[in-house]
Order: structure tokens, then sequence, then C-alpha cells
């Protein structure tokens, strides 16, 4: 009797990989499962991958095998080297330093016995923690209120550099003065430089996860009989960038509908 197979096919692979679509770390995901496939990596091999361990200039991956296995350097092919760079720019997003440096501002709600035994994690990993109340539901909603913040500040960043792209002004040299002024914050400056630059790929925040985002900020607001008139719009403006096509893209793609509005090309600077 032949031994049942120990290894994933290539259409097996792909379809892991094609699962990952819309998850919150998707970018993550994709990375270590083509990695892993390409490469032969076992669970503890991937757990143990470094930034060092990868040099998109050569490109290669140094592959550091244990069980008495022979490390040794691979070379990296197109896919996966645009698969590290798109893994690479949402991780900057993430601020994983900020975690090392236990610089993370952190939202906990539930049971008081339960966050009070999680505050030895917390304090390792963040400079405050925000204690919401006993209801778990509470620190959700906060994570939300944030994001439809964020995709608010992306509209208006939007509006704001169609206005003084329709007046033939520079967009890049109009964010620099934004954030050396008033705006000098990480979300004017980050997506700032992606707006004018009109820079949505790869996506570090994909943009199905953004329009999820805000139809749970309206199910909260409904649940609670409040309007969020802005939050309509917003969920509005991701309908209409995946009708055009947008779903692989960073959900501030959603700031060039305002220029494509004032009859501005996708492209290029005004």
């Amino acid at each position: 009797m032949k031994d049942k197979r120990k290894h994933l096919t290539a259409t097996e692979v792909d379809k892991l990989i094609t699962a990952t679509k819309g998850v919150r770390h998707e970018a993550r995901d994709r990375c270590l499962l083509l990695l892993m496939f390409r490469h032969g990596l076992r669970g503890s091999e991937a757990c143990g991958l470094l930034l060092s361990h990868v040099n998109i200039e050569s490109p290669v991956l140094h592959v550091a095998r244990l069980k008495m296995g022979l490390s040794t350097t691979h070379p990296l092919r197109p896919d996966e080297i645009r698969t590290v760079k798109a893994w690479l720019t949402g991780r900057a997003k993430l601020k994983p330093e900020a975690a090392a440096a236990a610089k993370l501002f952190i939202v906990a709600a539930g049971a008081p016995d339960a966050v009070d035994a999680c505050l030895p994690l917390f304090e390792a990993l963040g400079q405050k923690t925000f204690n919401f109340g006993d209801n778990p539901q509470a620190a959700n909603l906060v994570k939300l209120s944030g994001n439809f913040l964020i995709a608010a500040t992306i509209e208006a960043l939007g509006e704001a550099m169609a206005l003084i792209g329709k007046a033939g002004l520079n967009r890049g040299q109009y964010v620099d003065f934004l954030t050396s002024t008033l705006f000098n914050a990480p979300i004017y400056k980050i997506y700032g430089r992606m707006i004018a630059d009109q820079q949505f790929e790869p996506a570090g925040f994909a943009a199905p996860l953004g329009y999820k985002d805000m139809r749970l900020t309206l199910a909260a607001a409904d649940t609670l009989r409040m309007p969020m008139p802005l939050a309509s719009l917003l969920r509005d403006r991701f309908l209409t960038l995946f009708a055009h096509g947008g779903e692989n893209l960073d959900w501030s793609a959603i700031a060039r509908l305002a220029a494509e509005d004032a009859g501005q090309q996708r492209q290029g600077q005004g």
C-alpha cells in the first residue's frame, strides 16, 4: 500500500493563498505561505525568519535550516519579490518597532480578572492601556471609531488635494506644507504622501477591510439609533472604488475618487 502524500500541490497552495484575500493581514499571510511552499520551510523555520534573511536587492532568501539541515541561500523569484515588498510595506504601517519599544497605546475591555491577567503583557508592549469597562465589545467599538476617523482623514486629504491639483499646484509640495505645520502627524504624513504620489499598491490595509469597518461602524450606529452621514459617505466611496476595479488597492485609494470627480487624470502631478 502506497504512503499517503505528505505535501501540498501547487494548486492547493494557490487555493490557500487565494483564501487570504480580504483577511486582516493579507500581505503577511500571502508572503508567508508562498515562501514556505517555494523554499520548503518547516513551521519552526518560518517562525525564525528575520528581516536580515531577506535581501531584495540581490535578490535572495537565507534559509536557516533546523533539525541538522544544511542552511543555504535561495534566489527569490519575481513574484516572491513583489509579495515580500507588499508585506514590508504593510509591516511599516503596523509600526512593529513601537511594540518592541513599548510605545503602543492599547485599548482593552472585558471582565476585570481577564483584563488584569493581561496587564503584564500590555505593560510590556505599550506605554499606556485604556480600559473601557467590562463589555468586550467596547474595545471593538473604539477600534472601529478610530478606523472611521482615519478613513475620514483620507477622504478629506483626497478632496483637499483634488482642489490643489485642479488649481495646478504641486500636490507633493502641498503635503510637505501640511505635515510641516498644523498636520504634523503620522496619519497625514503616511497617507498624504501616498495620495500625492497616487501610490496605492501594494496594499498595506486592503480596501475591502476598510469597507468592512465602515459597514460595522454603521451597524453599531444603527443599533445605537444614531446617524453617521460621513460614515455612510465613506461606505459609498469604497463601493465606488470597487465598481471601478479597485478591490486590490490600499484603502487610501478612495482619495483618488475626489480627483476623478474633478476631472483630473489618475496619475501624475497636478
